[in-house]
């Protein structure tokens, strides 16, 4: 069995992950999102990824995200990280973002 993932965007997530838990208040990855200008969507699941395992995007850091980014959009889908993307909500959301951008 070999893998089909390509190993930059495995590197780049892990690197993504590593400064998404800085430990400082100020991670570098926020140095990132001055960059965004397009209009952005976030869809951010209010349960956890798995009960006790806490959240892929904790609150915090998605307000944070959507006051740097002025062109964001943060929607909040009752779900957690395995069935987002398939949430009615989502795709509402991504539908409506799809059509006014």
């Amino acid at each position: 069995m070999t893998a089909s993932s390509d190993r930059g965007a495995v590197l780049e997530d892990l690197g993504y992950g590593a400064a998404m838990y800085w430990s400082d208040p100020d991670a570098p990855i926020h140095a990132l999102w001055n960059a965004i200008t397009a209009p952005a969507l976030v869809l951010r699941a209010r349960q956890e990824i798995l009960p006790g395992f806490g959240f892929i995007l904790p609150a915090a850091e998605a307000e944070r995200f959507a006051a740097a980014v002025p062109s964001a959009r943060v929607v909040e889908i009752d779900a957690n990280h395995y069935t987002i993307t398939t949430h009615d909500d989502s795709i509402a959301a991504m539908g409506a973002f799809l059509g006014a951008s």
